[in-house]
């Protein structure tokens, strides 16, 4: 079989790979073949696991949201400032009294005198 692998006319690869040819049976998907019983290929071949590239969409998904968040932040902090200097919810606008005046509303205080 090594001088057919030499020789290029046997590939090996995937799932028929040079120890599944050797050995004569097809291989377990939960261990590694010839490395002994509790071997998985996560452990021998340093697989990432599954969960971690779960955890990075997840990751860009928030980092995708914290952006909107503060962008959206931003809008809304530019749209109040645009409002100070407006009529709008201003405590120092002129208003009209009952009178017909126009002016500032004045609160009369009366102050005793000692």
């Amino acid at each position: 079989m090594k001088t057919k692998v030499d020789e290029g006319s046997l590939v090996a690869s995937g799932v028929n790979d040079v120890m599944t040819l050797a050995l004569g049976k097809k291989p377990n998907g939960s261990r590694v073949q010839g490395m002994g019983h509790f071997i998985t290929p996560s452990m021998y071949f340093d697989m990432p696991k599954p969960c971690m590239s779960e955890r990075q969409k997840e990751k860009s998904i928030c980092e995708k949201r914290y952006e909107m968040m503060v962008e959206q932040l931003r809008d809304m902090k530019a749209q109040l400032s645009s409002y100070a200097g407006s009529d709008i919810g201003s405590c120092s606008v002129a208003t009209k009294s009952p009178s017909g005046e126009i002016g500032k509303r004045k609160v009369a205080v009366e102050v005793e005198k000692p």
